[in-house]
């Protein structure tokens, strides 16, 4: 049920208003001195990966520029990264079976690699390392191997083939990279276990310093640094030694309210897939849940508990699970049951579970849950006095909702009672709405539709 990045970045899917930003590094890239170290930092869950990979995809119509992609955390079961970032590369530079520099380069940096030292694997491989490729099976260099020869030799000889390695490296890459330029996007650099990303950064210091060749690291400069920490301990100074790799940082922009909501209209319109024989209502479904998430995360954000895009992605998920996991019960999924109950249950779940809780006890009242939405909303909201920053739509969703969230409580007399006392004091809109609610509709079943919400939080969505 993930959403795919879109072959296109159009109006219509730069639902965050990335365009703007991917356009203005682009030109960067461009026009930057090489070689360079570019980082975009941000926080967990800020949509660092689908920006990164939008952006790739945009530059892949671009001629002046060619692009390789390479997730650090999903490779950071190897030995040494260079061998991961040596076979990402091949499978770019093997599209250009005349490409001799590449071979070459490719050749020494298989010796590089620290793991691949003849005397250390020539036992376990029968020898095949000292003379085949082991990323393709093809011949390796015969120079490269009598210079590596002295890699298993005594201190001296071992740094003279290191660096006569390196140089043979650099020269031969810059060669392949030719004259347009090459930008490596470093993917979920701050998720790798701490060794990995120290050594991937030195290596991309010391090995991949050459002319029109850039990096790209996608990173949580926090979180690196606290990686950084675990290894060279918690005094030692993790923001100077990444300035030592990262020449531009640049911070991805925080989404207005605006963008949000129609980022989370996007992902409604790309999870709630309607087939041709379900009812017509289906469309209001996901406007009536697009405003009632939008709703939520404003007013939330306002009182400083924002949610991340990550999560937001993971709320609409949740509700696409919920409603298929209800199946044909078209009491649930196609009328505002689900929108102004199943909705805010499922983002209250996630953001307070303490209020969930004590509203799906059968015993308890909606009381506490009320008083939840009325702390986290402004009373001009509430009360429908006037305000421009606020729209009318607001005051309608804070009425649904407060409705609902009583009448699918109304089986149990104590509730009865508890509404008849407070209806006499409270915001009488609610309690219009809550009548019509029991003139018009059958009680609603709390239980079954609880036991999906709960069922759908067995569903690991963290990938």
């Amino acid at each position: 049920m993930k959403t795919k990045i879109s072959q296109e970045i159009t109006k219509d899917n730069d639902a965050l208003d990335r365009l703007r930003e991917i356009k203005a590094l682009s030109s960067l890239l461009k026009n930057v001195e090489t070689p360079t170290v570019l980082a975009i930092n941000s926080g967990w869950g800020t949509g660092k990966t689908t920006f990164i990979k939008l952006w790739e995809e945009k530059l892949k119509s671009d001629t002046e520029i060619e692009t390789i992609y390479f997730n650090a955390w999903e490779n950071d079961f190897a030995p040494d990264p260079l061998i991961a970032f040596l076979s990402e590369m091949n499978k770019f530079f093997i599209k250009d079976s005349d490409n001799e520099a590449w071979k070459k380069a490719k050749s020494a940096g298989v010796y590089l690699a620290k793991k691949i030292i003849p005397s250390v694997v020539k036992a376990g491989t029968a020898g095949l390392v000292d003379t085949f490729d082991i990323l393709n099976g093809t011949p390796l260099d015969s120079e490269i191997q009598t210079i590596a020869k002295g890699l298993s030799q005594d201190a001296i000889n071992s740094y003279t083939a290191s660096k006569n390695l390196i140089k043979i490296f650099k020269d031969n890459l810059e060669k392949a990279v030719s004259e347009k330029r090459l930008v490596i996007f470093v993917d979920e650099l701050d998720r790798c276990r701490p060794t990995y990303a120290i050594e991937l950064l030195e290596r991309i210091k010391h090995i991949f310093d050459i002319e029109n060749l850039i990096f790209v690291l996608s990173l949580d400069k926090e979180q690196l640094s606290h990686s950084i920490k675990a290894v060279y301990g918690q005094d030692f100074d993790a923001t100077g030694y990444l300035r030592r790799f990262i020449d531009i940082e640049y911070r991805l922009k925080e989404p207005s309210s605006e963008s949000i909501v129609s980022y989370v209209d996007y992902l409604l319109h790309k999870q709630f897939k309607f087939e041709k024989n379900e009812i017509s209502g289906a469309g209001e479904l996901q406007k009536k849940s697009n405003k009632v998430l939008a709703f939520f995360i404003k007013y939330y954000r306002d009182k400083g508990l924002s949610f991340s895009l990550r999560e937001i992605n993971q709320i609409v998920e949740r509700l696409n699970l919920v409603k298929h996991l209800c199946g044909e019960d078209s009491h649930v999924v196609y009328e505002d049951y689900f929108a102004y109950l199943i909705v805010p249950l499922i983002i209250i779940r996630e953001r307070n579970y303490d209020i969930y809780s004590n509203y799906i006890n059968p015993i308890n009242t909606p009381e506490k849950i009320l008083e939840h939405i009325d702390s986290s909303i402004p009373n001009f909201v509430k009360y429908d006095i006037y305000d421009l920053s606020y729209s009318s739509n607001d005051k309608y969703n804070y009425v649904d909702i407060s409705a609902y969230l009583i009448y699918a409580k109304f089986k149990k007399s104590k509730v009865e009672e508890w509404y008849s006392e407070l209806q006499k004091k409270e915001n009488a809109d609610v309690y219009e709405r809550v009548a019509y609610l029991k003139s018009k509709f059958r009680l609603i079943k709390l239980e079954p539709l609880i036991n999906k919400i709960e069922l759908s939080e067995q569903f690991n969505l963290d990938n």
